[in-house]
């Protein structure tokens, strides 16, 4: 078996993952992979015509929000870091956004596709061990023993090579890189095409943690299910099923709009040999009583019917998950029916939150061990999982203020309140605000 051979639910998945990526890229993705999402209109379209066909087409891009306000319901309130140093986390990525830019990037990849892959490896060269990661496409092959531990990973990686007939150019080599499992050690092997169809290890290397070998992969697969290797239904999956199927009567509708947009002349019973009937500033004449002429017109409920086809399609990904292209609920509706329908509806992406962290989290403790940093075991992130946002009523407000200036209730509960409303800053803790009361009236000029 080859290095490069794929694991057969890799093989099963990757056009899911190929539909999620080209539909969060936006329509010139789309556009590019022609008809594999837009089949021509039947055998006798011609290619001149299927350009001005896909041309006229509009992919409405509801996957790319749908994803974009999902990661922004995982961050509305900030992820909470053990420990809550950011300095000490930045260095665990090569991210030049830091640490929480690479983990809204994680979050990203999970909801887009379903999967990501972290991987702890400490450069050949020397220094730190850092977290790094890999797109679910790059992890083509894996196997588990019998304890359902990962002994294998396979990766196809892409390398810029220097080109050594001219100094300004790069090309791009395909690798594989290899982490298993060998006489219970775990190894690293880069493999490269020696020659045409033949790949071997040009690389082989042992790695240690602390001087010691390591006996399990520093590896930890992140599906928006679970920590399993093997993958799961992308999240966004039937939003992307809908979302090409709208962007296909988009087509439909711009090619009828455009064939029927303009009236089309007709004549019969007109005999002009060798010439052509013209529009615009002439008369058609004939000698024929029986002659005539006119303006096609459509008519019926064709284009009617794509276009309700368009909004049903629309509707359908706003229930499953675009939720930005919802109108807004009557202000009739209870706060607390909303808030439970809202947040039953995010039931998936709370549980995506809860494996994405609970899979950091097993990548910065092996990294924090690995770097012999004091309470190693403790490392860890927790995402946000509260998605609707709960708004105070003033006239609730009002009462607990005077409950809280006539003595009826502590402060403590008034905090709380303000905490639960959002009315307070994120992070305060009621220490930090019976601190700043203190220092505020101990220097009232201040």
């Amino acid at each position: 078996m080859p290095v490069y051979e794929m694991n057969e639910r890799y093989e099963y998945f990757k056009s899911e993952w190929r539909k999620c990526r080209d539909c969060i890229a936006g329509q010139k993705a789309v556009k590019a992979a022609r008809t594999r999402y837009l089949p021509a209109l039947g055998g006798s379209q011609s290619y001149a015509r299927y350009e001005k066909y896909i041309k006229r087409a509009l992919f409405f891009n509801a996957t790319r929000r749908t994803a974009e306000a999902l990661t922004g319901f995982l961050f509305r309130k900030s992820p909470i870091f053990t420990p809550d140093n950011l300095d000490l986390l930045d260095s665990f990525t090569n991210s030049s956004g830091g640490f929480l830019a690479f983990i809204q990037g994680l979050a990203m990849e999970v909801i887009s596709v379903g999967r990501v892959i972290l991987v702890v490896d400490s450069p050949i060269a020397g220094g730190d061990p850092k977290i790094t990661y890999y797109r679910t496409e790059d992890f083509i092959n894996w196997k588990i023993n019998a304890s359902g531990k990962l002994i294998q990973a396979v990766f196809k990686e892409k390398v810029l090579s220097a080109d050594s007939a001219d100094e300004f150019s790069n090309k791009k080599e395909i690798q594989y890189r290899v982490f298993d499992i060998f006489r219970e050690r775990y190894r690293q092997r880069i493999f490269k095409e020696v020659k045409p169809g033949e790949w071997a290890p040009v690389l082989e290397i042992f790695p240690t943690m602390n001087g010691a070998s390591l006996s399990e992969l520093p590896i930890v697969v992140i599906n928006s299910v679970n920590l399993l290797p093997e993958p799961s239904e992308p999240p966004l999956i039937d939003v992307v099923n809908v979302n090409l199927s709208h962007y296909r009567s988009s087509a439909d509708l711009e090619s009828g709009r455009h064939f029927t947009g303009f009236p089309t002349p007709w004549a019969s019973g007109f005999d002009i040999p060798g010439e052509s009937l013209e529009i615009g500033s002439v008369a058609w004449v004939s000698d024929n009583p029986n002659a005539k002429a006119g303006f096609l017109e459509f008519t019926g409920q064709g284009l009617g019917s794509l276009e309700n086809a368009l909004t049903e399609k629309a509707q359908m990904m706003s229930v499953l998950g675009a939720r930005i292209l919802e109108a807004q609920k009557k202000s009739t509706e209870a706060a607390d029916t909303h808030r439970l329908r809202y947040a039953g509806e995010q039931s998936i992406l709370s549980k995506a939150a809860g494996f994405l962290g609970a899979g950091i989290s097993v990548a910065m403790r092996i990294c924090a061990n690995w770097r012999k940093l004091p309470d190693a075991d403790g490392f860890g992130v927790s995402l946000n999982k509260d998605y609707a946002s709960t708004t105070a009523d003033p006239q609730l407000v009002t009462t607990l203020f005077g409950a809280l200036q006539g003595g009826a209730i502590s402060y403590d509960t008034w905090f709380y309140n303000l905490k639960r409303w959002e009315l307070a800053p994120e992070g305060q803790t009621l220490d930090d605000e019976l601190g700043l009361i203190e220092a505020r009236n101990s220097n009232p000029e201040s």
